[in-house]
């Protein structure tokens, strides 16, 4: 009745009315428009801002100081982890030069994701290695970048947990003599393709695990190699680096 004596107020009233259907509307558009761009495998959105990857070397791990380190930081690192960031976790063995595949492969998109994704951390962690010595990290790594890039995002962390001691049928760090004939000898093995990666607002953290019987000759070699394959980073300076973490023991 009052409204109807008051036009003014009662198109106001109309007018919000209005304004708030429209919003509501296109709050429910945008929510049905972001849930349809997700891929149906790993839940991401069409765009990524952060990337996560995880690269773990079970061979190189041989107590359980070191399993508890890598377990805790690794917990740690899974806080920085937002949602919508995509998350990866691999496992190294011999058969990662042709079957390397991610064991997680996921975006944060619900309060589950962290749960599933320290139970993957767990069993990368506790994994038996193989009987295999082989070790293909650099070709692992340069795998691991050439495939993602269908998942290009802003900014990329790399963190790998390995004693970086590379061993495989295109490069053994035992065997090579100083560290400009390691390098040759991967370029060799890698021509006609990429032969070292090129990392994108990439940073690229080192978790050393100590090994023992480490000579001058080899420790220069695997620390000069592995400067030398990170050696290509690009993009916005803020966003890409090289960090070394030595676990304890190293």
């Amino acid at each position: 009745m009052l409204l109807s004596q008051n036009p003014k107020k009662l198109w106001s009233l109309l007018w919000m009315i209005f304004c708030s259907t429209v919003l509501i509307n296109c709050i429910i558009l945008y929510q049905f428009d972001k849930k349809n761009q997700r891929d149906r495998f790993t839940g991401c959105l069409n765009k990524i801002e952060q990337k996560h990857v995880f690269v773990i070397d079970p061979s190189s791990i041989h107590s359980t100081q070191t399993q508890s380190e890598i377990l805790s930081r690794i917990t740690q690192q899974a806080r920085n982890i937002k949602r919508e960031d995509l998350a990866l976790v691999y496992v190294m063995n011999g058969q990662s030069m042709s079957q390397l595949q991610p064991v997680f492969k996921a975006c944060h998109t619900d309060a589950n994701f962290e749960k599933l994704f320290l139970k993957s951390i767990q069993h990368a962690v506790y994994a038996q290695p193989q009987h295999s010595t082989a070790i293909p990290l650099a070709e692992a790594l340069l795998d691991i970048e050439l495939s993602q890039h269908q998942f290009q995002p802003k900014q990329t962390r790399l963190f790998i947990f390995s004693n970086f001691l590379q061993n495989s049928q295109n490069l053994s760090f035992i065997q090579s003599t100083d560290l400009k004939t390691a390098i040759n000898q991967f370029k060799l093995s890698r021509l006609g393709g990429v032969q070292r990666p090129t990392f994108v607002n990439t940073t690229a953290y080192l978790h050393i695990i100590p090994h023992e019987q480490l000579t001058e000759n080899l420790l220069n070699i695997r620390d000069g190699f592995w400067i030398w394959f990170f050696g290509d980073m690009r993009g916005d300076r803020s966003t890409y680096g090289l960090e070394r973490h030595d676990l304890p023991g190293s």
